[in-house]
């Protein structure tokens, strides 16, 4: 079996409603992308503005290079605080 040369792992909640500050409580850790639907995002390179289409948490995992699936889902896993 060929062996992958990298891997990037996130785990990512996407949704209308979705509230990414709830998310972050809930989970007890800020995630690595948080935005709510309506949130304006500014291109930097064209100053445009755009509108978020729904709201989105996700949490990513150091990227890894040869892959490692495994590890980088430990990463994110570990990063909960479990209750």
């Amino acid at each position: 079996m060929a062996q992958v040369s990298r891997s990037k792992a996130s785990l990512r909640l996407i949704g209308d409603t979705l509230n990414p500050k709830e998310i972050s409580a809930l989970f007890g850790i800020e995630g690595t992308t948080m935005y709510a639907k309506g949130d304006v995002r500014v291109i930097k390179r064209t100053g445009r503005e755009i509108q978020r289409k729904s709201g989105h948490w996700s949490l990513v995992a150091s990227e890894c290079e040869p892959e490692d699936i495994d590890g980088q889902v430990k990463e994110i896993l570990s990063q909960f605080r479990v209750t």
